[in-house]
């Protein structure tokens, strides 16, 4: 389920499929950013030249992602330090960024079956935000509502 607000502490799942002979599948953790961030980060990059720009990129990504089930040809985890993400295939590397940035979703994850409801109700979320009004989420567990 897409969700249409960043909460602070929020925390999101995601899932990229494996593309054969060029890197595993990843599932990942990752805390969103706010577009105030994101701005901020799209500046630095442009300003950037190409390895620096990787530098940030792989420093994002350390930053933001907080669990994944990458590993090393020895089996290590690959921590989440912007050193060793800079060493991940750079396809890889690069699509969690994009997700982090909210420039690509990640794909569907074979092993989670999406209820018709999540749609449904992040629609509804959504269109509250946009008429101003507080999503379900932060309705429930309200007196008098």
């Amino acid at each position: 389920m897409a969700e249409a607000y960043i909460d602070d502490g929020q925390t999101r799942r995601g899932y990229l499929r494996e593309v054969q002979r060029l890197h595993p599948a990843c599932r990942f953790e990752w805390r969103p950013i706010t577009a105030a961030e994101r701005a901020i980060i799209i500046g630095k990059v442009a300003d950037a030249n190409e390895r620096q720009a990787i530098d940030i990129a792989s420093a994002l990504v350390a930053s933001r992602v907080t669990k994944w089930n990458l590993t090393k040809p020895d089996g290590e985890p690959v921590n989440l330090q912007a050193a060793e993400v800079g060493r991940v295939v750079p396809a890889l590397m690069l699509k969690v960024y994009r997700v982090l940035l909210g420039d690509n979703p990640p794909d569907a994850d074979p092993d989670e079956q999406p209820t018709q409801e999540d749609g449904h109700k992040s629609d509804r979320e959504l269109q509250a935000l946009l008429e101003g009004r507080p999503s379900e989420d932060t309705q429930e567990g309200r007196e008098g509502n």
